[in-house]
């Protein structure tokens, strides 16, 4: 019997592996040259005890910065509310 890709993995594998991911895409998409139509820039404000929690979830994953690791918390949010896939 053949497992299906992620299968194997439990739920918080399944979470690393994708924020493994997001972090190499990334790196591949600052690698290439691209003109900035497609970024936005934004002040947001945290309280630091919110900080604290993202600066944890980007060391726990292993994420280069604070991009990735809020890149990471949108797409996870949007998995559990199951309007991403």
């Amino acid at each position: 019997m053949v497992t299906p890709k992620y299968e194997q993995y439990n739920d918080e594998q399944k979470a690393y592996l994708r924020a493994e991911r997001l972090r190499v895409e990334s790196k591949a998409e600052k690698a290439k040259p691209s003109p900035s139509i497609n970024k936005l820039h934004k002040t947001l404000t945290f309280s630091i005890s919110q900080w604290a929690l993202l600066e944890q979830v980007r060391e726990k994953m292993h994420l280069d910065d604070f991009n990735q690791t809020l890149n990471f918390c949108i797409l996870e949010q949007a998995r559990v509310l199951e309007i991403e896939s």
